[in-house]
């Protein structure tokens, strides 16, 4: 029998140098831009195929592949059988690149040497599998997070090889996202939600399609006490879902948003009935047309899709909250839902109340506590018509600044069995295609109603008052119930002073406007009310108002207004337009308009525009 002569292996070159191998041990990091090193130092490879070459050995290891596969994958366009002498000139210069044989050739192919905590793909498999056997979640979660750590961006970024892409990459990326998958569950089960919740907006944000990280972001918020984000997170991958691929979220993930619908409306606010209504004016006198119109509005039809609105439009003082409230109040029993009053603050000393915060009261006034008031405008309109919709609650919004205020708003009061009810200086002309049905215009009080106003500020020992002169004080406050409740308050404090005498002194007033300041309370002189719509107009209707206080003539034309300012009349006629519907003018036909006394002198204080010329002043 032939001896057997044992195999001596060839040394290698490092081994007939005299130097260890642990020196040049070489490590390969692919899980992110490709890092070498060759013990502990770092080694640049050279040549994008060399890189190729490095990490489908790396990814093979320990095990070996044939010259033939590996041609194939760095050259595909390439018959694999014609790719042996590159693959071998690529191996050659490889080694070179690392300095010492980390290849070795045997007759299963080339075969990258290195042990598997030195390639980190190798080691992260080798960290999930002992992962999975652990005993205890803590022991779980730190090999989790040990494996997680080797990440550092995507597998293979720079490695131009589209097999290691295509077949490789999508198995890792996997493998990663169960892997955090699982860690973030085990710290939230630790009670570690809001770093969770962090991590997962992360997750969800590179990895906008996969589902589970979804699905976990949607919980984790959820046992944070924040449903709301958890409605809107939903929302979001909703579309995105429909947007990229065309399709509705997975059971699972429409499981998890039943179970947020149905927990939201068990925290629903327990429902209660409104009264918000402001106390109305203690004498209301007049107006009995326009309170008939208002009551035309009863009863309310049964309609879900549209909302039932009236609007009251005036110049600043004509009453306009006045006769709202004074209709509310009256009517308040056919509304067993209650009344929701709100002062958008259109105009006045403040700014006006933003759409958002205008949602935000209304939700606030039905009883929805701050964490139940959802982020977004749409959403809480969705709440508020949600709320209201087939209620019988009658709703105020007072001094409205323009459509753009309340456009976001009237959606959230479509189905609600009750008339809105709408205030404002400006005419809202858009409101006709946002459903409203009714405008009424509310203008200066008749003769006889304005000298009612003043008979009925008196005391009693008072009736020795003429009602000529009533009439005549009636004229000089232009019919206004601001300045005829200023001034019925004024002979109310001085009972000794004759009517005439009140009327001599307020024409000797000069300015004219000083005779309607309230002592009680400035923001109701007539000078600051004039001032709230004001300051609403652009700077060419400012300037066109100032001079229009200047102009002598009663009756005011396009052409008088174009000549006024020095412009054409299509421009002229738009300035006009603007400010009746501001009411700070008013028309008496398609191209007759007249600026009140009261208005006339609020303008002359204004600082003067710069004037016509001598010519233009006398042709006007």
């Amino acid at each position: 029998m032939a001896s057997v002569v044992p195999r001596v292996e060839k040394p290698s070159a490092a081994d007939r140098r005299g130097v260890s191998l642990n020196v040049h041990k070489v490590s390969v990091r692919l899980l992110g831009p490709m890092e070498v090193r060759v013990g502990s130092r770092p080694i640049a490879v050279v040549g994008s195929r060399r890189r190729v070459l490095l990490a489908l050995l790396a990814v093979a290891a320990p095990a070996p592949l044939l010259a033939e596969t590996l041609g194939g994958r760095i050259w595909p366009d390439l018959p694999a059988a014609g790719t042996r002498k590159k693959v071998q000139t690529l191996v050659v210069r490889l080694r070179q690149d690392l300095e010492f044989d980390a290849i070795e050739r045997g007759p299963g192919g080339y075969r990258l040497r290195c042990d598997v905590e030195d390639l980190d793909i190798a080691h992260f498999d080798s960290l999930l599998s002992e992962a999975a056997r652990a005993d205890d979640p803590m022991g779980e979660r730190d090999l989790l997070a040990a494996a997680l750590d080797l990440w550092r961006g995507d597998p293979f970024d720079g490695i131009d090889c589209g097999w290691l892409l295509d077949h490789v990459a999508p198995r890792l990326t996997e493998r990663y996202l169960a892997a955090i998958g699982r860690r973030i569950e085990l710290d939230l089960a630790a009670g570690r939600h809001a770093e969770s919740i962090a991590e997962l907006r992360v997750l969800t944000g590179r990895y906008p399609l996969h589902e589970a990280g979804w699905e976990q972001l949607l919980k984790a918020l959820n046992s944070a006490g924040r449903p709301t984000e958890a409605l809107a997170a939903y929302a979001e991958v909703r579309g995105l879902l429909a947007t990229e691929l065309g399709i509705e979220p997975g059971s699972q993930l429409q499981g998890i948003y039943r179970g947020l619908l149905q927990a939201d409306a068990e925290r629903q606010p327990p429902e209660f009935v409104p009264q918000q209504l402001p106390q109305t004016v203690r004498r209301f006198i007049g107006r009995s047309a326009d309170l008939a119109t208002l009551d035309a509005l009863l009863p309310v039809a049964d309609d879900a899709g549209q909302v039932l609105c009236a609007t009251i439009v005036g110049g600043g003082g004509v009453g306009k909250t006045a006769l709202a409230l004074r209709w509310a109040h009256r009517v308040r029993h056919e509304f067993g839902d209650g009344q929701l009053y709100l002062n958008l603050r259109g105009f006045g000393r403040t700014d006006p109340l933003e759409p958002m915060a205008a949602l935000e009261a209304l939700l606030r006034s039905l009883g929805f506590t701050a964490d139940q008031i959802p982020r977004s405008g749409t959403a809480r309109t969705r709440a508020l018509r949600g709320r209201l919709s087939g209620k019988r609650t009658l709703v105020v919004l007072d001094n409205v600044r323009d459509v753009d205020q309340i456009r976001q708003l009237l959606p959230g009061l479509v189905g609600v069995r009750a008339p809105v009810l709408i205030t404002s200086r400006n005419r809202l002309r858009d409101l006709n295609r946002l459903g409203c049905h009714r405008t009424i215009e509310l203008g200066m009080m008749p003769s006889q109603e304005a000298v009612d106003v003043l008979t009925a500020a008196l005391d009693e020992t008072s009736h020795h008052r003429r009602a000529a002169e009533l009439a005549e004080l009636a004229r000089l406050c232009g019919h206004l119930p601001l300045a005829l409740a200023i001034a019925g308050e004024q002979l109310a404090r001085q009972p000794w002073a004759t009517t005439a005498e009140v009327i001599d002194r307020l024409n000797a007033s000069r300015p004219r406007l000083d005779a309607f300041d309230s002592p009680d309370d400035p923001t109701t002189s007539l000078r600051a009310v004039f001032s709230w719509s004001y300051r609403g107009l652009d700077t060419g209707t400012a300037q066109l108002f100032r001079m229009l206080g200047q102009h002598t003539g009663s009756d005011i034309t396009v052409r008088t207004a174009a000549a006024l300012v020095g412009t054409d009349e299509p421009d002229a006629a738009r300035k006009l337009r603007r400010l009746v519907d501001e009411h700070l003018l008013v028309t008496h036909g398609p191209n007759h308009f007249e600026l009140p006394d009261l208005l006339r002198s609020y303008a002359l204080e204004l600082p003067a525009p710069a004037g016509p010329t001598d010519d233009v002043t006398e042709d006007l």
